[in-house]
């Protein structure tokens, strides 16, 4: 089984959500990308019935405290494992090379010694660089600078085991030097912090942020059949889907995925051709065009009765 499961899909101040990351899982194994914000991460991952013991792969996309805090508690959980000799193998944890520094020092600062030994030895930190490609988790992976505004950030393009392509693109708009990687992929992983009709309500454009309508006008011009929104506020979060979908449909014609936090998609189902998106497309654009402007009705509705966004930088 090859599938997707969204651990968190919320932005930096999410309350309700967890934070934005998820875990691949290829039958009993897991790569684990990103790990949120703080302890919460050990309880998704048991909420997703992901055991500890089949993570052998980390990837840490960047030092921001909401990726990279959560991984600290996923490390010292996984070395308790290996001191009982539980765990099997190694935890190979692939990020650039002054962000294992980060990680590390982090690490000896919060963990003991006991634990922290085991550096190098059965928790090793796999260097990657800007258009390096390797195999992680058994799958071809090229990482590559992101480009990102805020602090330095690494995403992938990996080949899944059917053939098709899987793009993360972080949690910043994707940076126009990326775009080799991206154009083509089946799926790509993308942040919207929100509606572009409410872009001025959270200042998302003021925080280098990226809106619904950026990432499909976006995965339209790459070609992309099927976009993943995630990385998102939680002020609509009961109607998230409905309307980020409703307001995407405006600029992309593909497959609009808007998980919430536990939600698992398997790949052969989440992939789909772009001939059948097209043909999707024209066959339903009648309906379609009602159910945006459904939508849209929607979208003024919430608006009246939206709050500001938070003052705190994403």
């Amino acid at each position: 089984m090859e599938r997707l499961i969204m651990l968190g899909t919320g932005c930096t101040e999410a309350e309700i959500c967890y934070h934005s990351c998820f875990a691949i899982q290829k039958g009993r194994e897991y790569l684990l990308v990103d790990g949120g914000g703080g302890s919460r991460i050990l309880t998704r991952l048991k909420e997703a019935q992901i055991p500890l013991t089949g993570i052998h792969h980390i990837f840490a996309s960047c030092e921001r405290e909401d990726h990279l805090l959560g991984l600290v508690w996923v490390i010292k959980e996984i070395a308790k494992l290996i001191r009982d000799e539980v765990f099997e193998g190694e935890l190979r944890i692939y990020c650039r090379p002054d962000l294992a520094d980060t990680l590390r020092t982090v690490c000896s600062m919060v963990l003991p010694k006991k634990l922290t030994w085991l550096f190098d030895h059965r928790i090793v930190f796999v260097s990657v660089y800007d258009g390096d490609s390797r195999q992680m988790m058994g799958y071809e992976t090229t990482f590559f600078d992101l480009h990102t505004v805020r602090s330095r950030q690494f995403g992938f393009a990996m080949t899944m085991g059917n053939g098709a392509r899987l793009v993360f693109a972080g949690s910043e708009p994707l940076n126009e030097q990326c775009f080799d990687y991206a154009a083509g992929a089946d799926l790509l992983i993308h942040e919207a912090y929100c509606l572009y009709s409410q872009q001025e309500t959270f200042r998302a454009y003021e925080k280098n942020l990226g809106t619904v309508r950026d990432a499909c006008e976006l995965a339209n011009y790459l070609q992309i059949p099927n976009l993943l929104l995630y990385s998102t506020e939680e002020v609509n979060l009961k109607r998230r889907a409905e309307l980020y979908q409703a307001e995407g449909r405006l600029y992309y014609k593909g497959n609009i995925i808007v998980p919430g936090d536990l939600e698992s998609i398997e790949f052969d189902d989440a992939f789909q051709d772009e001939a059948d998106s097209d043909a999707r497309a024209a066959g339903e654009a009648d309906g379609s065009l009602m159910d945006t402007l459904k939508g849209l009705e929607h979208l003024l509705d919430a608006a009246d009765t939206l709050g500001m966004g938070s003052e705190d930088d994403d």
